[in-house]
């Protein structure tokens, strides 16, 4: 009898001890309220945990093994405004020589907030740890909320004295519109209330207004006070034939609404390659409100057919237009070289880039450098083909057009020249002057690979006329 009440007396310790801590087993909170993230959804997990009280039943109790077993274990109560939980499980196990852990089979946590929204997390297997304040789950967690969104984590441990939680992954996070994120690994601290993704991958179905987008990044951040999520780390999105890389990739939330973007920042090495054609900077910056994006420091556009340099680019994609700026006294400038054509350099103080008009316009003091001629002019336009947006056409230079060689200048009022043929016909009060003399005419054209000048009137009665000196005779023809 004295063995049997010394049990008796140990057993009671033991109940008396789980009794003492039942507010550990009951998990709270385990919310998943999802919101939209990155070029388009975005994720608020959230773990908070209260004491049950004496808010729960246990029916069933047995002992195997020396194990208190706990058939179908419920628990339910209230936190916050209005908001409520249950936590049930298929039972619940706890050793009698280590009453510090509990086990739980087939474990479901649900949660009603406010507006009826339901949460319900579902793990075949948890260990609650009294000691070190923790739930473990070495499986598979899985989470369902009201608006359909669907999370599977694996490898999960929960930190209720803390307020953390991680998940050692995969993780995979599933939205209703037909979004996800996938992530290796998870963390989340409720004091700061950023959710860490790493190595993270977030897609984005196509719209009627956009294509389908996905985002890469070794750490995705998203913070849910201040609504943004920041890619870091080889950061890449990808919509239908454009890729823009960057060092970081930061996303500021719309107000109200964290499915729309409000303003999307590319900072470092910043890399932007779409239809031919690849944009670097330093920071790029893109408004989906105003659909312009603007990119800064140390630019440059290169294509098929040459390269753009500038302090500034700025793009309307509306408008489908381009404008690049120097700053503090620097040019824009262009370097070109047509297939089986010569060089063709640029610098002015602005460039406009009307690519649905299949034309680039230098202004302000353009100055361009091709085989060993160098014209100046108010503006200098590059025409597009229209078949091939990337293949020159032709140049055309319009107001003060000045075309200097080594010994001889040629001025007019506009002028165009076939980079194919190599030709350059100069119209308007054209006067071409060397040290043999003076020649004017309404039009001249030049065989810039022969040298060869052709001087002509447009046929209402204008006529050529020339100053020469003997012994240094214009060469025409």
């Amino acid at each position: 009898m004295a063995v049997t009440a010394d049990r008796f007396d140990r057993r009671a310790l033991i109940y008396g001890k789980l009794d003492r801590r039942n507010r550990i087993i009951g998990l709270l909170r385990w919310a998943v309220p999802i919101a939209g993230l990155a070029l388009a959804a975005g994720l608020i997990f959230e773990i908070v945990i209260a004491n049950l009280g004496s808010n729960y039943t246990i029916e069933g109790l047995t002992i195997e093994d020396g194990r208190v077993v706990i058939a179908d274990p419920r628990y339910g109560g209230q936190f916050g405004d209005n908001n409520s939980y249950e936590v049930a499980a298929a039972e619940a196990r706890v050793a009698m020589d280590n009453p510090e852990l509990i086990e739980l089979q087939s474990a479901t946590i649900t949660t009603v907030g406010q507006n009826d929204s339901r949460m319900e997390g579902v793990a075949p297997f948890a260990i609650i740890d009294v000691r070190a304040q923790t739930v473990t789950i070495d499986g598979e967690l899985t989470t369902l909320d009201s608006s359909g969104v669907r999370a599977e984590l694996y490898s999960t441990q929960i930190d209720w004295q803390n307020q953390s939680m991680v998940s050692q992954g995969p993780v995979r996070i599933d939205f209703p519109d037909g979004g996800q994120i996938l992530s290796e690994r998870l963390t989340y601290s409720a004091e700061d209330e950023v959710w860490r993704f790493a190595s993270a991958q977030f897609d984005r179905p196509a719209t009627e207004e956009d294509a389908a987008t996905r985002i890469t990044a070794d750490q995705l951040n998203y913070d849910a006070n201040a609504g943004t999520a920041a890619f870091t780390g080889n950061a890449r999105a990808e919509q239908d034939q454009t890729v823009v890389e960057a060092n970081t990739l930061a996303v500021q939330f719309a107000q109200g609404d964290s499915a729309e973007f409000e303003r999307v920042e590319a900072n470092g090495a910043v890399n932007v390659r779409s239809g031919g054609q690849t944009a670097t900077g330093d920071r790029g910056v893109y408004d989906p409100v105003t659909e312009t994006m603007n990119l800064t420091g140390n630019v440059r556009v290169t294509g098929e057919e040459g390269a753009i340099s500038a302090d500034q680019l700025s793009i309307d994609i509306a408008a489908g237009s381009s404008s690049f700026t120097g700053q503090g006294g620097n040019r824009v400038t262009g370097d070109f070289s047509p297939p089986g054509a010569d060089r063709t350099r640029i610098e002015a103080n602005r460039l406009l880039d009307l690519r649905e008009d299949n034309r680039t316009e230098f202004s302000g003091n353009a100055v361009i450098r091709m085989a060993d001629q160098t014209v100046s002019t108010d503006r200098f336009i590059v025409h597009y083909q229209p078949e091939n947006p990337n293949q020159i056409a032709y140049y055309e230079m319009l107001g003060s057009v000045r075309v200097r060689s080594q010994d001889q200048s040629a001025t007019g009022n506009r002028g165009i020249y076939d980079p194919d043929t190599r030709y350059l016909r100069l119209t308007g009060d054209v006067r071409v002057t060397n040290a043999g003399g003076t020649v004017s005419a309404p039009e001249l054209r030049v065989n810039l690979a022969t040298n060869v000048f052709e001087f002509s009137g447009p046929g209402d009665g204008s006529r050529v006329t020339g100053v020469f000196s003997p012994d240094n005779p214009p060469q025409t023809q």
